[in-house]
Order: structure tokens, then sequence, then C-alpha cells
């Protein structure tokens, strides 16, 4: 694994009281540079050498998952001191990180339609059962910009505000793939960062420019969810050991042959206590 690039501060941030209002108001949660430019310039170096050596054509997208193997700089995003500590104040410290992946999206049509995320329902469309009220979190989504997502036809991801608090039957007609009214794509200047509620609708836009969108996308969950990219089968022992405590602790992978009635245990340390620590 490579070296460290995002650095660490002596401070995390906490979530304030009005950043919990807007998130729970809106839907997402904008941290203005959340990853500095010499960060974000060597994770799309790395990105792009593992394009070109994928010999693919610069078409539709190019994405990896689970990143925190692939090099170091990848791995300390997972507790990037601006944004871990706002994640552990809208679902507590019970986490775990549910994915890490990159997305390299390149000019033209993009392939998403309007979804919000969350388990695969039996039609196939993603989403938690009705018994969930839609306001619940479940997980967390954080989509880092690497390069300027200001612009027109940047591909920037377009939400629809307060729609994380609307029943599925209110916005079932959102998958037809018409824009839905009030739907906005909150510009994310490079390093940039946006946290977002599982139950929002968002799609990202297309690519209309001649430069791609990079983009990280990590995910947080529950502690007693599973990540859905990866299991203890995927991680590598040299690389875990590598790893810092807090680390290990939001990327603890699932046991590949537990099953209904596992138990979870309590980390002996608290995430507050990892991070107060340091790494």
């Amino acid at each position: 694994m490579g070296h460290t690039t995002v650095g660490r501060r002596a401070q995390v941030a906490r979530l304030t009281t009005p950043q919990r209002d807007g998130f729970w108001a809106q839907g997402w949660l904008h941290v203005p540079g959340a990853l500095s430019a010499k960060a974000c310039d060597a994770i799309s170096a790395d990105m792009w050498e593992r394009f070109e050596a994928s010999g693919r054509e610069r078409t539709g997208e190019f994405m990896a998952l689970p990143v925190f193997q692939l090099d170091r700089r990848y791995a300390d995003v997972v507790d990037n001191p601006a944004v871990i500590g706002l994640v552990a104040g809208l679902l507590g410290e019970g986490i775990r990180a549910m994915s890490t992946q990159y997305v390299i999206r390149f000019p033209g049509p993009g392939p998403e339609v309007w979804h919000a995320d969350g388990a695969r329902q039996p039609d196939g469309s993603p989403g938690y059962p009705e018994c969930i009220q839609p306001s619940s979190l479940l997980q967390l989504k954080v989509a880092y910009a690497l390069n300027d997502l200001t612009g027109e036809g940047s591909g920037m991801t377009r939400f629809v505000p307060g729609s994380h608090r609307l029943a599925s039957a209110a916005v079932g007609g959102y998958r037809d793939g018409a824009e839905p009214p009030g739907a906005v794509g909150p510009p994310l200047a490079k390093g940039d960062a946006v946290l977002f509620h599982q139950s929002l609708w968002h799609r990202g836009a297309n690519v209309t420019r001649a430069e791609p969108r990079l983009t990280l996308f990590y995910g947080y969950c529950h502690v007693w969810m599973r990540p859905f990219d990866y299991d203890e089968r995927d991680v590598d022992a040299s690389t875990w050991e590598a790893l810092t405590p807090v680390h290990r602790s939001l990327l603890r992978p699932r046991d590949a042959s537990s099953g209904i009635g596992a138990y979870y245990f309590t980390p002996d340390n608290s995430l507050s206590d990892l991070l107060e620590a340091g790494s």
C-alpha cells in the first residue's frame, strides 16, 4: 500500500446543530474542502493508472470496489477527520464501512436512473421494506469530488430535497426517468464531499463536458449490518495488519460463514476513544 495523502488533523470535525437540522430537512450535507487538492490529485492519478492498465475504452463508467486495499490513500479516506465525526454524529458510534468505491464517469449518456439506496427488493429495485420508515437512517453515503463538479455538464449527483421523508408510493414515479420537480445538483468543488441519506432519491447526471467525472463513494452503516462489497475472504492479511486501529474498527469484514443468529459484540474501544487517541 502507498503512503498517506489525506493526512491527519489534530481535531476531528464534529456535527453541529445547524448541520444536523439541515441534513434532516433536505437529506444531505455539503462538506467543503473535505479532501486536499494534493490528496485528490494523488488518488486521481492512481485511478487513471489503473484505468490505463485495464485497456478499457473511455466510455460509460470505470469503477472498482472495495478500494481500501488498493492503496493506503484509499484506506485513509475511510476515517477522514473532516467527515468521520459527522458520519458518527448522524448514524451513531456503532458503525462500520459498508462500501469503498471509485468511479470514473466518461462523457455520454449516464447509466443511472432516479433511485434510493438500500436492500434489493423482489422487483429488482433498491430500497428498504415499507416496514422501515423512509426517514430511518440505516446507511449513509459520502461522495467525494476529485475534480471540479460545479459547472454545467459535470455529471454531479442530483437530489430531490426532502424525498427521504416520503413513502415510496409518493415517489415511485421517479423511476420513469423524468426529472422530478425541485431536483437540484449541489455544486461540488474539487475536494468537496456530500453526505446523503439512503432514502434520498438521487441520480448521477450525464457528463456532457469533455472532462470525465472522478468520484469516491464511501458508504457507512450500523455495525449489525453487512458490508456489501467485501467479506473476510477479500481481505489480505498483510494489508489488514498495516491498517490503523480506526481503520480496522470501521472496515471489519463480514464473516463469510456466519448466517442468521450470529452475535454482535460491542468493540472494546468506542469510535470516539479511537478517534481521540489518534492513529
